[in-house]
C-alpha cells in the first residue's frame, strides 16, 4: 500500500510539474518583439550601441535610448541559433519561467514549501502573472526582484553583511537588460531603511534599561555605513551602461509621460473590465478577505504592511505591476494564514 501510494504521488508530482511545464511555456506574444529582433541584429553586426533612432526615417537625430539592449542583443543571437526562428528563444523563457517560479519565488516564503506546494504556489503565481508572461524583457524584472529579495534576507537572517555586495552587482545587471531596476532601487532603500529603524528602536521606547541613541549609532556604526554604501553602490552600477545619466532619464519621462502611458495597454491602471486580469481581482477579492478576518493585518510588520501597500499601489496604478504584487503578498499570506 505504502508503495502504491508512493508511486501514485511521484506519478501526480510528474504530472504537475508537465503541465506546469504546458501551461508555461511562452509564445512570442510581444507586440514590439519585431523591433526588438531588428535592434539586436544591429547590435550584434554592428557592435555598437546607437544613441540615435536608426529605425526613422523622419526622425533620424531623435535621442534613443534602449533599456533593453542587451536583451535584445541575446534574442538575435538565439534567433540565429535556432535557425532563424524562436524556438530557442520560447526554450529560453521557459527555463526562466522555471527557475522564478519553482526556484527563486518559493524561496521567499517564510518556511520550506514541500514540492507539491511549490508547483501549487508557482501555479497560482503563474495563473495571475499570466497576461504578461511570455517572450518579454519586463520578466527580468521579476528575476531581479526575486533575487534582491532572497540576497537580502539571507544577509539579514545570517548577518553576513557581505552577501550584501552581490547586490550592487544584480543591479549592473539588471539595469543592461530591462528598466525596471529604478522600483528595486525603490525597494532596497525601504529595506535598508526599515532595518536602520529596528536596530534603533530600542532608543525610542521607553524603559528603565534603555540604550541611548548616541550609544546604538555607534554600535551600528559599520552596519549603517554597510547599508549606505550597498544603497549607493546599488545607485551607481545601473550608471554602467552604454547610457550613463540619460538611461535614467529617459525611463522617468517614460512613467511620468501620461500622455504616452494612457495609449499602451499595460501601462493602464486597473479595470474591472479586463477580462485577461480577472484572476487578479479573484485573488485580490481573497486578499482583503484574509485582510478582515479577525484583524489578521496586525500580524503584518511595518515593512511587511508597507511593501504590501506600495506594491498594490503600484498594481493598481499600472497593470504591468501586478506580477510584483503577487511577488510580494502571495508568501507574506502563506506565511501569516497557514
Amino acid at each position: 500500500y505504502c508503495t502504491t501510494g508512493l508511486i501514485a504521488m511521484r506519478l501526480a508530482r510528474i504530472l504537475l510539474f508537465i503541465a506546469f511545464i504546458v501551461f508555461a511555456y511562452p509564445v512570442v506574444n510581444d507586440p514590439d518583439f519585431g523591433w526588438h529582433l531588428a535592434a539586436g541584429k544591429y547590435y550584434v553586426e554592428q557592435g555598437a550601441i546607437p544613441h540615435r533612432d536608426i529605425f526613422s526615417y523622419t526622425m533620424s537625430d531623435y535621442s534613443w535610448v534602449n533599456h533593453e539592449y542587451a536583451s535584445d542583443a541575446l534574442y538575435y543571437v538565439l534567433y540565429l541559433l535556432g535557425g532563424t526562428t524562436t524556438i530557442l528563444i520560447s526554450v529560453l523563457f521557459l527555463g526562466i519561467g522555471l527557475l522564478f517560479y519553482l526556484v527563486l519565488f518559493p524561496q521567499l516564503f517564510p518556511k520550506t514549501l514541500a514540492t507539491e506546494e511549490k508547483l501549487l504556489m508557482g501555479f497560482i503565481a503563474l495563473t495571475l502573472s499570466r497576461p504578461f508572461w511570455g517572450v518579454r524583457s519586463q520578466v527580468f524584472d521579476w528575476i531581479g526582484m526575486a533575487g534582491m529579495f532572497l540576497i537580502w534576507n539571507y544577509a539579514v537572517r545570517t548577518r553576513s553583511w557581505v552577501t550584501l555586495w552581490w547586490i550592487p552587482i544584480l543591479f549592473f545587471v539588471w539595469a543592461n537588460v530591462h528598466g525596471g531596476f529604478l522600483i528595486g532601487l525603490m525597494v532596497l532603500s525601504m529595506l535598508v531603511f526599515f532595518e536602520i529603524i529596528s536596530r534603533l528602536k530600542p532608543a525610542f521606547v521607553r524603559s528603565a534599561h534603555r540604550q541611548s541613541l548616541t550609544m546604538l549609532l555607534k554600535e551600528y556604526k559599520h552596519t549603517f555605513i554597510t547599508f549606505l554604501m550597498i544603497v549607493v553602490g546599488s545607485l551607481a552600477a545601473t550608471f554602467l551602461t552604454p547610457y550613463g545619466y540619460d538611461l535614467h532619464s529617459d525611463i522617468w519621462n517614460t512613467v511620468t509621460n501620461q500622455a504616452g502611458r494612457s495609449m499602451i495597454a499595460e501601462w493602464q491602471p486597473v479595470s474591472m473590465t479586463s477580462p485577461h486580469i480577472f484572476p487578479f481581482w479573484l485573488y485580490f477579492v481573497f486578499f482583503i478577505l484574509f485582510l478582515a478576518l479577525e484583524s489578521k493585518f496586525a500580524r503584518f510588520s511595518p515593512q511587511e504592511a508597507v511593501l504590501l501597500i506600495f506594491f498594490l499601489l503600484m498594481a493598481f496604478s499600472s497593470v504591468r505591476f501586478i506580477p510584483f504584487f503577487v511577488l510580494v503578498s502571495l508568501p507574506m499570506l502563506y506565511g501569516k494564514f497557514f
